[in-house]
């Protein structure tokens, strides 16, 4: 685990409207072995950074108007009830951040 703090503005579909979060990834994970030996022959797994911890920051409405905080900390918890919704989001962000390695691993 790494701790970070990377900020991220999704658009997403849920309940038959478009909503705007802020979410706030918090720590990043890799899904790799490091180095191993397979039949005599030195190898190394890189595996995958993903998001591993991350939280909804803000929850604005289709034109980017934030909700008011009482009516966002109840939207944010039924979203954080929605499995598919959870799911989404966490796929958007795996890919952000696997997008992110690659781009800092090109610039070596």
């Amino acid at each position: 685990m790494n701790p970070v703090n990377i900020n991220r503005t999704l658009e997403v579909e849920w309940r038959n409207a478009h909503w705007i979060i802020d979410v706030t990834v918090l720590s990043i994970g890799n899904n790799g072995i490091g180095p191993y030996e397979y039949w005599g022959q030195k190898c190394y797994d890189r595996g995958v950074d993903y998001a591993e911890d991350w939280a909804i920051r803000r929850v604005m409405d289709a034109e980017g108007n934030p909700v008011p905080i009482d009516d966002a900390l109840d939207v944010a918890e039924e979203m954080y009830l929605d499995e598919t919704l959870m799911d989404h989001i966490q796929n958007k962000l795996d890919e952000y951040v696997h997008d992110m390695g690659e781009e800092a691993d090109e610039k070596k």
